[in-house]
């Protein structure tokens, strides 16, 4: 049943937005809600959004919590909003957007959204220590952090061999004049679990924010690609005085703390994988490691945020084309083949229930040719969601009272001596649809040629 809560000016502001979804922040409820916007199917049908929104839920309960670890889940509640609401949302933020997204809104009719804890909030078991300076918020988009074996490739794919994905999507929406100028960010870098690499990586992220990096300070976004703001005087307030240069390697020092840092993963279901997990080099990554380092460097640790995203990253294994191929005979075959129970697959959405064959390369003895497919597209869309997932870093800092206070693994020392507690949350958790398969196919064959013009 779904919770009702709220919506008055007073209690509610703009939050931010995607392609799909409008945030608004509820401040008396340290919350937010999440509303999907119009889409092309369905924009009047309420129980096809109920239906969508639950299985959303469904999906992070069943799927995501058992791959990924319940320390990084951000748990959504159903809520419904009667028309007046939404048309009061709408009102409330109806200037504060930006313009390119506005192209999507969202219907003044009864609806259903999501309510969840608003991550740029330490969690209230963290945030009453005795703390000083504001409380600082960092949202990192990764995108994919591997690039796939050159056996797993064929064809036009092996041009794939020596870029990532990521790096070679920047051509693309170069040539598409998507972006001006193309960022000097590589996911390679941030996944390395080399300090270095990571450090480069971030701040090639200050340098060109995209859709990458956000900044909160007290819950209010101050950086971003549209507001690339000087950061100067949000150092200064949470490092206090030293130089510019040294206050960003202290930042960049935290965040790379945080990102590194184990939490329990005892609960998390094992992920079997072909691929290696030693840090991997794309020709647009940084260049700091000489070729001896590079084949002595080990990669992440599995048991820090970046590594469970990594392994959930890395169950796409198989060649796009060839996982288009499977898409195409499932989807062939019978319709009724989509909703038998064996199949992992149903009213075009991974099943929720996860393949006790997960991660296997081949396919197994108990598998017929059909459901090894059905099993390596379900993999498919979970990497997909993984490689679309943002990660919230929460700091602030301690007095030093309060250090030996809080639990060890959410306190984190900056090379300036200075300790702060920190949060991690994992957001972004939407599954991906079926038909998901033939628009990326489409759009890796687009990339493949603009990548082609510049080799």
């Amino acid at each position: 049943m779904a919770s009702i809560v709220r919506v008055c000016e007073e209690n509610c502001e703009y939050g931010g937005e995607g392609n799909s979804s409008l945030v608004i922040r509820l401040k008396k409820e340290k919350k937010i809600l999440r509303l999907l916007k119009d889409s092309q199917q369905s924009d009047n049908d309420l129980n096809h959004k109920l239906k969508q929104l639950q299985y959303q839920i469904q999906f992070v309960h069943n799927v995501m919590q058992p791959l990924l670890g319940s320390s990084f889940i951000n748990y959504p509640v159903l809520i419904h909003l009667p028309a007046n609401q939404v048309k009061m949302i709408n009102k409330i933020v109806q200037n504060l957007r930006p313009a390119h997204r506005c192209t999507k809104n969202v219907k003044e009719i009864s609806t259903y959204a999501l309510m969840l804890r608003d991550c740029c909030l330490l969690p209230l078991q963290l945030a009453n220590y005795s703390s000083k300076g504001p409380v600082i918020s960092i949202e990192i988009k990764p995108k994919q952090g591997y690039m796939k074996n050159a056996g797993n490739l064929s064809g036009d794919q092996i041009l794939k061999t020596g870029v990532c994905s990521f790096c070679m999507r920047q051509h693309y929406r170069l040539k598409k004049m998507i972006i001006e100028r193309k960022s000097g960010y590589c996911p390679l870098d941030l996944f390395s679990g080399c300090k270095m690499r990571m450090q480069y990586a971030i701040k090639q992220l200050l340098e060109t924010p995209q859709n990458y990096l956000k900044i909160f300070k007290n819950q209010k976004l101050i950086f971003c690609q549209e507001n690339k703001a000087d950061l100067l005087p949000l150092m200064d307030e949470f490092f206090g005085k030293e130089s510019h240069e040294k206050k960003l390697d202290v930042f960049c020092d935290l965040v790379i703390q945080a990102l590194l840092s184990p939490f329990n993963s005892e609960e998390v279901s094992n992920i079997q994988s072909n691929m290696s997990h030693k840090q991997q080099f794309c020709k647009y990554s940084c260049n700091y490691l000489q070729q001896n380092e590079r084949k002595h460097s080990d990669g992440l640790p599995s048991s820090c945020v970046l590594g469970r995203i990594l392994q959930l990253q890395k169950l796409d294994s198989i060649d796009i084309a060839h996982i288009y191929s499977m898409y195409l005979k499932i989807k062939g075959s019978c319709s009724d083949l989509l909703n038998n129970s064996n199949l992992h697959l149903v009213d075009g959405y991974p099943r929720n229930e996860i393949p006790v064959e997960i991660g296997k390369h081949e396919r197994q003895s108990s598998e017929t040719e059909i459901s090894y497919m059905a099993r390596k597209i379900w993999e498919f869309l979970v990497a997909l969601s993984a490689k679309d997932f943002s990660v919230m870093v929460v700091l602030q800092q301690l007095c030093e009272n309060a250090v030996p206070l809080v639990p060890s693994e959410h306190v984190i020392t900056g090379s300036n001596n200075k300790s702060y507690v920190f949060s991690m949350s994992v957001i972004d958790l939407d599954s991906k649809p079926l038909n998901k398969v033939e628009k990326v196919y489409n759009e890796n064959q687009e990339m493949l040629k603009a990548y082609a013009v510049n080799v």
